[in-house]
């Protein structure tokens, strides 16, 4: 095959690989397979690709190992990324359509003293203590203990 020919195929399957494969895990497995077989053709076996007569064969499956191992991280900090504190809108921690409740706001500045709620993270009725709160059993324990004083309530 002419060695422009193997390039232009090369070149498209990187492409497409590199389009294709968006998990920064996945990215990095076939990285690292890409990397040990264009190691192992050039090294141990290079007579697969005088046989295949694709010279550059180890090579061009070296390379795309290694552009993919450098570009894993490129989908991942993509997708995770928050906006900047500064830029991000309060929500004080209650649904939009929540009415204002002076008692919801006392409950709310409750939750921010006793488990240091964020102020981004927005809570509903229905918002489970121990997971969407990250209430361990002695904090749940103080925060209703807490509850009980400023409320004045018998939780029991």
């Amino acid at each position: 095959m002419a060695l422009y020919l193997q390039s232009v195929f090369f070149f498209i399957f990187y492409l497409v690989l590199h389009y294709q494969i968006t998990d920064s895990t996945l990215r990095k497995r076939f990285a690292l397979t890409f990397l040990a077989t264009g190691l192992t053709l050039t090294f141990l076996l290079p007579y697969v690709a005088v046989i295949l007569r694709m010279p550059f064969l180890p090579v061009f499956v070296f390379l795309i190992g290694l552009a993919l191992f450098i570009t894993r991280n490129e989908y991942s900090l993509r997708r995770h990324r928050s906006p900047h504190p500064l830029l991000r809108a309060p929500t004080l921690n209650l649904p939009p359509n929540f009415p204002q409740d002076p008692v919801m706001q006392q409950l709310l500045q409750l939750l921010h003293e006793e488990i240091g709620l964020p102020k981004h993270k927005t809570i509903r009725l229905q918002t489970p203590i121990n997971f969407d709160l990250g209430c361990d059993g002695s904090e749940a324990q103080q925060l209703m203990e807490a509850l009980e004083q400023e409320f004045a309530l018998d939780l029991g």
